[in-house]
């Protein structure tokens, strides 16, 4: 599934948690792009949301880690020494723009963004409803059979082509940040035939069914860490 873009040419504010040694306070990256003809907008205004990010959301960390749970495109534009305008669209690491907001104060900037972020990470329900839905637009973007489905703090992944490599770039990627703020227990994929592991959200180990152990590079536990690049593509 393929991640929002962060690297655009704007500003960004990123919240980010480690996919394995994940907190519940979500981090924030820090880019700009200012707009103007004034010297202000030739500072690099990221020191400047940094700043304010530590005195008025403590809830959000600011971090240099690009891999995000939460992005904030912003351009930042002055014209003479009166005309300020920041312009904000807040989306989440699964693509979901959650608000757009165009104000002149950095200092409510941050507090407005701060309030949409928390409002988003701090609901389960909506976390775990859009797990299941980023991971079916997915499957029918890629036109691959298969389905996600969630009950009873199980998030499971049905695909027609499951393999061990797709699993572990699921595991790897930011989705784990919100599977673990959204109270989901294990994450289990598979094709529903011979192809099927789950990942435990506790203790950060896969369980491997007997059918998958026949295979000559199967393992039996693995810890998430072991495996390559982040992505969510089922």
């Amino acid at each position: 599934m393929k991640r929002p873009g962060f690297l655009a040419a704007s500003f960004f504010i990123c919240s980010s948690a480690v996919v394995l040694a994940q907190t519940a306070t979500p981090t924030v990256y820090l880019a700009a792009q200012p707009l103007g003809n004034t010297w202000e907008t030739k500072r690099d205004q990221s020191q400047e949301i940094a700043k304010d990010f530590g005195k008025n959301c403590p809830a959000v960390q600011v971090s240099a880690d690009k891999q995000a749970n939460y992005g904030i495109r912003m351009n930042h534009g002055e014209a003479g020494q009166q005309i300020r305008d920041n312009q904000f669209s807040v989306i989440d690491g699964l693509g979901n723009v959650l608000g757009t907001r165009e104000l002149n104060s950095m200092n409510k900037d941050v507090k407005s963004i701060c309030e949409i972020i928390t409002a988003d990470w701090n609901n389960e329900a909506t976390l775990q409803a859009k797990l299941v839905k980023s991971f079916n637009d997915a499957f029918a973007k890629n036109g691959v059979e298969g389905y996600a489905d969630y009950k009873n703090g199980n998030l499971a992944v049905h695909s027609a082509r499951a393999n061990m490599m797709r699993f572990h770039m699921i595991i790897n990627s930011g989705a784990l940040g919100f599977a673990k703020q959204a109270g989901i227990k294990t994450i289990r994929y598979t094709n529903d035939g011979d192809q099927d592991w789950t990942y435990d959200m506790a203790t950060a180990q896969i369980a491997i069914t007997d059918k998958n152990a026949a295979g000559s590079d199967a393992p039996g536990i693995q810890t998430a860490s072991q495996f390559g690049e982040p992505n969510l593509t089922p």
